[in-house]
């Protein structure tokens, strides 16, 4: 269990320090990029769905490192991905990498 638990800490470091990296790189086009949400004790599921439907990025996790108990509340309109992203993340307890789609 301890092993277990030192593997997926090992994990989400590798994570965030991919995800910082990726984040300094897009940063330009996550700025420009805005979105509008209104949800009440979302999913983490739910929060990168919607912010999917209204961006060019896609988010890819393992379902099995979230902790499905975790629900966020957020209202915002026309505000920059950038933001709505160093504010959630945190509260959700991980990070999620960010690629642009390619089409």
């Amino acid at each position: 269990m301890n092993k277990k638990l030192s593997c997926s800490f090992y994990c989400l470091t590798l994570f965030l320090f991919f995800f910082c990296n990726i984040q300094f790189a897009v940063s330009q086009n996550l700025s420009t990029s805005r979105v509008t949400l209104h949800l009440e004790r979302a999913s983490a599921e739910t929060f990168f769905q919607t912010i999917e439907k209204q961006t060019k990025y896609s988010f890819l996790y393992r379902k099995d490192l979230i902790d499905a108990t975790k629900r966020l509340t957020i209202s915002c309109e026309s505000k920059p991905l950038v933001e709505v992203l160093d504010e959630q993340l945190p509260n959700l307890n991980y990070c999620c990498p960010i690629k642009l789609e390619m089409a």
